[in-house]
């Protein structure tokens, strides 16, 4: 069941390949997922159109938060945002521009903050997606199933 809940398409935004390798890294040996590793933006775009994302990871070093602004108009993918640079400032305008989370990894346990919050997204996903095949319960007879 573990490898079930973590699964999905992620994409990763970024031009410090030796971070962006660290964290792929880490996620792939606690989930089953896709990984697309781009470090310009017309490569990241093509990979949003042609598949669905259960996240998108933008390193801030690349683009900032314009490149965040651009990707939550296109994606309702929950995007994260990482950085070994940023600042305060840069972290809540990264939030502004519709980055769903924001990890420092320069900080203690960055790394394993970002990983877990990747592992929480997909575990989202996967429920969200099983609920798609629950039956829808009435509210008001918790035990009786309500036809479509």
């Amino acid at each position: 069941m573990r490898n079930e809940i973590f699964q999905g398409n992620i994409l990763m935004i970024g031009g410090n390949w030796n971070l962006l390798a660290a964290l792929e890294q880490r996620i792939k040996s606690d989930a089953n997922v896709n990984i697309h590793r781009v470090d310009s933006y017309w490569p990241a775009m093509d990979y949003v159109s042609r598949f669905s994302h259960s996240l998108i990871l933008i390193d801030l070093a690349f683009g900032g938060t314009e490149t965040v602004y651009k990707f939550r108009r296109i994606s309702t993918a929950p995007i994260l945002t990482i950085s070994a640079t940023a600042t305060g400032i840069e972290e809540l305008a990264s939030l502004d521009a519709g980055a769903d989370y924001y990890v420092d990894v320069k900080k203690d346990l960055g790394i394993d903050r970002c990983v877990a919050y990747v592992k929480g997204i997909l575990q989202r996903a996967f429920f969200q997606r099983q609920e798609n095949f629950l039956p829808h319960l009435d509210a008001t007879h918790p035990l009786k199933v309500n036809p479509h």
